[in-house]
């Protein structure tokens, strides 16, 4: 009876040891924040600007090179050209008819007031923010970009392929990916790219932007 328990033990270990530790972290495993949606948001009475960024990244947010879990996000910006007197707004927020408050808050570096949602707004939801005078109307425009974020992602990878070479030991690659919307602020935003980022353990960056109505390559380093 013993030696059947230790030949019993040996089976169980046995595979542990072949496949405990292959466990490796691809590029494509080591996404700490990816927009996979874009709503433009418009009010027929203003020239604001405003936009919602829909995907997932990572909680605690840091720029140090290493990948943590992820959580959705849905990233609200919004420009009325001019700081209103109060640092935070309270807003009204519909969302498929319906209706809650939502407090936007300033941020100095951008001019803007943002919010996040805490989850991932879906593709075909209607989306609108009422505040005094203001109706901004959200358009999920991402459906009509000819890159979508997946190939965003595949076009990122391939422009920077010798540099996450370098990161990459024994399988594992040793930081973490980025893939943003850029705006175009003298086009009032209508102009839109794809910012895939790499981030090393140092702090060093590489960067691909991305046209997101063709496959052109805008910058790169």
């Amino acid at each position: 009876m013993k030696k059947f328990s230790i030949f019993l033990l040996i089976i169980l270990i046995f595979p542990l040891m072949l496949f405990g530790c292959t466990s490796s972290k691809s590029v494509s495993d080591s996404l700490s924040e990816v927009t996979k949606i874009y709503f433009s948001g418009t009010d027929s009475k203003s020239n604001i600007v405003a936009s919602i960024s829909v995907g997932e990244r990572e909680e605690p947010y840091k720029l140090d090179g290493y990948n943590n879990k992820t959580c959705g996000f849905s990233l609200i910006n919004v420009d009325f050209g001019q700081k209103i007197v109060e640092d935070d707004l309270e807003v009204k927020i519909i969302i498929n008819e319906n209706e809650s408050d939502l407090i936007l808050f300033f941020n100095p570096v951008t001019n803007s007031y943002m919010a996040d949602l805490g989850y991932e707004l879906n593709p075909e939801d209607k989306v609108f923010i009422i505040y005094a005078n203001y109706q901004i109307e959200f358009e999920n425009v991402s459906q009509f970009f000819v890159v979508d974020y997946m190939k965003a992602l595949k076009i990122g990878e391939s422009n920077l392929e010798e540099e996450i070479k370098k990161l990459t030991v024994n399988g594992n690659f040793n930081g973490e990916v980025y893939l943003k919307i850029l705006t175009e602020k003298s086009s009032s935003f209508n102009k839109l790219f794809w910012a895939y980022t790499i981030i090393d353990r140092e702090g060093n960056e590489n960067n691909v932007v991305i046209d997101v109505d063709d496959e052109n390559i805008i910058f790169k380093n």
